[in-house]
């Protein structure tokens, strides 16, 4: 999904708690307002077009007809656009469809679009019931979970952003330090210097973390059953299978094999063709 345009719609959702019976989508039209403002982007010939489709998508789904509203959906993507709305959309229709694969795959989508968002976890949550693959994660310590949500707070933008201002802070402060006469200026600025300093080697350790979290490769398994092999190679051992609806990262590529790693540990080589990259 490289280079495409966040799409601005609105959130589509039926509140704030739900439940595996209330995957719906709240149609209203204001939203679409708001996307109207953005038609210097895309041009206006397109623009009026997702807005055509998007809405004629919310038409269907609300009476039933998903297929149609994920064909609509679809063709939002296809003029290159994405937003964490429109997987969340997807990711409903195609969970109103039995097709839990491609349901997991757009919801992560939208959560990697969206990380915090309670709406699009708590869904995936209701999704993952039905997958029939249920894969324990390695136990964390506690730092490495705090740590890890600690990060989750800010994006990779973000933390970027919070090293820079703390860098030139503490390279104000030095200065300040420098130029100052009184003692009590000196030793204040002094301490300011340490202080941003060390928020700002803090700051760029999460932000080095946050960029390679982010440079992870995940995919979901996008076939009923899937046999993982030992080596990249049809006739190599099978060493287990994953159903559909399993998520996994991708840890290299050997032509059109790909070498995946399950959360408990496991890996295994599987084909290209049966992996929906997130």
């Amino acid at each position: 999904m490289m280079g495409k345009t966040r799409l601005v719609m609105g959130r589509s959702v039926g509140g704030r708690k739900k439940t595996p019976s209330s995957l719906l989508l709240s149609l209203g039209i204001w939203p679409l307002v708001v996307l109207a403002l953005w038609f210097p982007v895309a041009g206006f010939g397109q623009s009026a077009e997702v807005l055509r489709r998007f809405q004629l998508g919310n038409d269907f789904y609300r009476n039933g007809q998903y297929r149609e509203a994920a064909e609509q959906y679809e063709g939002i993507l296809a003029l290159g656009y994405e937003s964490p709305e429109l997987y969340y959309n997807l990711g409903n229709c195609y969970y109103r469809l039995r097709q839990i694969g491609k349901s997991v795959l757009y919801l992560e989508r939208a959560r990697r679009l969206a990380p915090n968002d309670e709406d699009i976890a708590h869904n995936l949550e209701v999704v993952r019931l039905q997958v029939v693959d249920k894969i324990p994660e390695i136990p964390r310590l506690f730092i490495e979970r705090a740590l890890t949500s600690f990060r989750a707070l800010l994006s990779v933008d973000g933390w970027a952003m919070g090293f820079l201002l703390l860098y030139v802070g503490a390279m104000a402060a030095i200065i300040l330090r420098i130029l100052f006469r009184k003692a009590v200026l000196r030793l204040w600025s002094g301490r300011f210097a340490v202080f941003f300093g060390a928020l700002a080697v803090a700051a760029g350790l999460f932000w080095v973390s946050s960029l390679r979290a982010s440079r992870a490769l995940y995919a979901v398994i996008m076939e009923p059953k899937v046999d993982v092999r030992s080596a990249p190679e049809e006739n190599a051992t099978e060493v287990f299978s994953l159903h559909e609806g399993s998520k996994v990262r991708i840890r290299k590529q050997v032509g059109d094999w790909c070498e995946i790693r399950l959360p408990d540990g496991k890996v295994g080589w599987v084909k290209e063709s049966v992996l929906g990259v997130i």
